[in-house]
């Protein structure tokens, strides 16, 4: 009993562990792999982000969408998802936290349609008979084997390995060591291999060439059913996703539709995968449709049911273009991003990412304004939203007094947030030790909007 109960504990605490480390790599995949001024440096020479940056400058509710915490534009509750934007029908008189209950339907009873059989997937890929497969196969085995054979015969290392009565990874480890010396043994040439086995590769090499050509049809009519396999589960959950977002920002879903349009009409996102299906009919005569090719958000919605003539449900997923996707997912947050963008075609000298006492500050302006970006949360709680406040303060305080000791006299300073509530210092409980500091320095708090009053 004992025994067993030590056995739950390990199992419990390997599940913790791995919960962890799964949290960790969905926010590493949620982070640019590039710095914030490499990327307001190809904000400025991309047509494409400069045009739409041009809109999102006069458009407060593509800011209240895009200047979100990435954790609450992609993600909901403690879900992190991946950095894709949904759209759907969001129908009325129906609860939008309610999935489609023909979608599930479809899904469940298409099983078949979603199955997912590696064997079989390649065995189809290229038009091969059970015959065919089984002969590829079995040559293919002989291939590798002949090959790792081969290997072990020229490595004295590997041949200690096999040999030895003692085994296990420490002992493997100080055997191989950092694979240098079995990397440069392992260089095996042409006049090594046995004939048989070099005209046996070339053989199967320009039979899996020639199927692949002649089965081209059925490799993009099964890579079409994966794709939709894959992003089922998204699908599912994205009438859930829109309605947080549109909880988060108190904007319309018309308003959402408009940014995705924009967003396509300047090549910033693609669509993933649209599904398309019909509520009244599909339950009867399922039909599960899916659309390929660029078609602009909006007109998603127009696809008539063949039968009915009625408005069909559909789902689509859209990923932002490469480097709108970095910009999305930088480290200081696309706000970040947009400020350098505006202070560079404005030809305004700033300095951005300096280190002073291993504080980094985000932007000095002509030497003499500090600009500190925020992108928090969507706070409800203004305790909460105060307590942030206080902390950019402590923040810009001890910047300041490192830069006085460099011989930069800080003059004005803003706080530039993503949050939309008005903050007006003077109508605020302030702590003393604050009240000269924002006295001195004329420390203005703005939101996105009143950007335009740091440039001028």
């Amino acid at each position: 009993m004992i025994e067993l109960e030590e056995e739950n504990n390990s199992n419990s605490d390997l599940d913790k562990v791995l919960g962890i480390e799964i949290d960790k790599a969905k926010k590493t995949i949620m982070l640019s792999t590039k710095s914030t001024i490499e990327l307001i440096k190809e904000a400025v020479t991309d047509s494409n982000v400069s045009n739409f940056f041009r809109l999102l400058n006069n458009n407060a509710d593509y800011m209240k969408f895009l200047f979100l915490h990435r954790f609450d534009l992609f993600g909901f509750g403690k879900d992190i998802n991946l950095p894709h934007l949904h759209l759907c029908d969001m129908p009325k008189g129906q609860k939008t936290d309610e999935e489609s209950k023909t979608l599930k339907q479809l899904i469940v009873t298409n099983e078949s349609y979603f199955e997912f059989d590696l064997d079989g997937l390649l065995q189809k890929f290229f038009g091969l008979d059970d015959q065919g497969w089984k002969y590829f196969v079995e040559k293919y085995r002989d291939i590798t084997t002949y090959l790792n054979v081969l290997a072990f015969r020229k490595i004295p290392e590997f041949k200690q390995l096999v040999e030895m009565e003692e085994f296990n990874y420490p002992f493997m480890k100080s055997i191989v060591g950092d694979y240098q010396r079995i990397d440069e043994k392992l260089e095996i040439e042409e006049q090594e291999i046995d004939t048989v086995i070099l005209e046996m590769i070339r053989s199967l090499f320009a039979q899996f060439v020639r199927s692949a050509m002649s089965n081209i049809e059925g490799i993009l009519t099964k890579s079409k059913e994966i794709g939709s396999f894959l992003y089922v589960p998204s699908h599912l959950s994205a009438r859930i996703w829109i309605d947080n977002l549109l909880n988060l920002t108190d904007l319309e879903f018309t308003s959402y539709i408009n940014l995705l349009d924009d967003l396509y009409r300047n090549n910033l996102i693609d669509a993933r995968s649209i599904l398309s299906w019909c509520e009244n009919c599909s339950l009867e005569n399922q039909l599960l449709t899916q659309t390929i090719g660029r078609i602009a958000p909006s007109k998603i919605s127009r696809d008539k049911c063949l039968n009915c003539q009625k408005i069909k449900s559909y789902a689509a997923i859209f990923a932002f273009t490469d480097l709108f996707r970095e910009i999305m997912l930088c480290n200081d947050g696309i706000l970040a991003v947009f400020f350098g963008w505006l202070l560079e075609v404005n030809k305004i000298e700033y300095v951005f990412g300096k280190y002073s006492s291993n504080r980094e500050i985000d932007f000095i302006i002509n030497n003499s304004i500090l600009v500190e970006i925020k992108t928090l949360r969507v706070q409800r709680d203004t305790v909460t939203l105060f307590s942030n406040f206080e902390n950019a303060l402590n923040q810009l305080r001890k910047q300041i007094s490192d830069l006085k000791e460099e011989g930069i006299k800080i003059k004005k300073c803003y706080l530039l947030w993503n949050q939309w509530i008005e903050f007006n210092l003077n109508k605020i409980s302030v702590p003393a030790k604050y009240k000269d500091l924002i006295k001195k320095y004329n420390i203005e708090i703005i939101d996105p909007l009143k950007i335009e009053k740091i440039i001028d």
